[in-house]
Order: structure tokens, then sequence, then C-alpha cells
């Protein structure tokens, strides 16, 4: 009788101590998910500049002019077509 108690009580002692590691790992994990997304949300931000600074019109006339050689329309070379 006295083995079967010892016993009981071990076990929920291995059990308790089991799931309070159980609990600290998870703690650790989601302490490193929260750090990913903040790293992500940064990174995200950092490519949200870099796109805005890619699709600005003042960067692609300057990109156009000086490296494609575009250059504006002299008055009398721009015809307009009206759509019916």
């Amino acid at each position: 009788m006295k083995a079967i108690l010892g016993a009981s009580v071990l076990s929920l002692l291995l059990l308790t101590v089991w799931e309070h590691s159980e609990m600290v790992q998870m703690g650790y994990e989601i302490e490193q998910m929260k750090r990913e997304k903040l790293h992500q949300h940064k990174r995200q931000q950092a490519l949200l500049v870099e796109y805005y600074e890619l699709v600005s019109l003042n960067r692609i006339e300057q990109f156009a002019t000086t490296h494609l050689g575009f250059v504006w329309p002299q008055p009398g070379q721009v015809v307009l077509i009206s759509h019916p």
C-alpha cells in the first residue's frame, strides 16, 4: 500500500516538474517569436521605404534621363489623340 502511494506521489511530482519545464520552454519560444516578429516588422518597414523610393516619379525621371537617354519632347512633338 505504501509503495503504491509512494509511486503515485512520485508520479505526480515528476508530472509537475515536467509540466513546469514545458511551460518554461514555451515561454522561451514565445519570447523568441516576439523578437522575430519585431525583426520582421522592422524589415517590412525598411522594404516599404525602399519601395516608395524606387517608385518615386522624380527618381524614375532622373534614371530615364541619365541612364536611358530619355529627353522631354519639344513643342510640336506631342500629338494628343481623343478617345471616342
